[in-house]
């Protein structure tokens, strides 16, 4: 994880593509303080959830680590500058920076996205993504 830290960490911006999406979020979420205040952009389907407000959602991909069993959906809670009419599956690609907050329905601080930029796009031919080596 280290290595993986130490690689986004060199890049001007994270960019979370099919091939590393997992892996990405995986450093982000161990390290989040490195990351703090850094551009990170990913793309993925909205999911609304139990969302604090209008502003805020999770974009995820559905993801499998090593087989089937171990599949779930996997992302980040974005922020949008203000509120945005996006619905839950549409797909989109966001940019922006990390920073974190106190997350209620999860009674945890967690990484959240403050979108920049943003558009709607569509879904990739392939929308799983998996967890290389």
């Amino acid at each position: 994880m280290e290595i993986e830290k130490n690689r986004y960490l060199s890049q001007k911006s994270v960019i979370l593509k099919d091939t590393d999406y997992l892996k990405g979020l995986e450093t982000i979420y161990k390290y989040p303080g490195d990351f703090l205040g850094r551009t990170i952009e990913l793309n993925g389907f909205a999911f609304k959830g139990e969302s604090v407000n209008n502003r805020q959602l999770f974009v995820l991909r559905f993801g499998i680590i090593h087989c089937v069993a171990d599949s779930g959906v996997f992302g980040m809670l974005v922020e949008f500058p203000k509120d945005v009419e996006i619905q839950d599956d549409e797909w989109i690609q966001v940019k922006g920076s990390l920073t974190s907050v106190y997350y209620q329905p999860f009674k945890s601080t967690i990484p959240v996205l403050m979108v920049k930029e943003w558009k709607k796009t569509k879904e990739p031919e392939e929308p799983y993504v998996y967890r290389a080596s």
